[in-house]
């Protein structure tokens, strides 16, 4: 699998003060941290501060990898609004658009939100135990 380079710019999660900005003072501030699949065998994504058009931008270098950059918020943080902006240095030539296999996606932001386990809908719901029971 070819490797994606992407530049990614993320502003303006949320207002409140718990929030670490994704990128400070060329690092990558804590909370912010990697994680990983259980016995992960593939690489792990790397994650590293730049200057990209003078902003503060997060690289993320994928060869056949995978790790997520996560943030977590207590319960009682909303986020208001996500703003980003995104470049792509080095598309991945092996993909096919017209094609459903395989991951066609140069990144992804993702958020999720921890809802009682009795408002998920059932069919998602087994799927987290057993999510769950698998990862701890």
């Amino acid at each position: 699998m070819l490797g994606s380079v992407v530049s990614l710019a993320l502003a303006g999660l949320l207002a409140a003060a718990s929030i670490a900005p994704l990128v400070q003072g060329g690092s990558i501030p804590p909370p912010w941290h990697v994680v990983t699949l259980p016995k992960q065998s593939v690489p792990v994504t790397r994650y590293s501060a730049e200057t990209v058009d003078g902003r503060e931008a997060l690289r993320i270098q994928t060869q056949g990898s995978y790790g997520n950059l996560v943030h977590e918020l207590p319960p009682a943080v909303a986020p208001q609004r996500l703003r980003w902006a995104w470049r792509l240095q080095e598309p991945n030539s092996a993909v096919d658009l017209r094609v459903k296999a395989g991951d066609d996606a140069a990144v992804k932001v993702c958020m999720s939100f921890d809802l009682p386990l009795e408002r998920v809908p059932f069919i998602e719901r087994q799927v987290l135990r057993i999510a769950r029971s698998r990862t701890g």
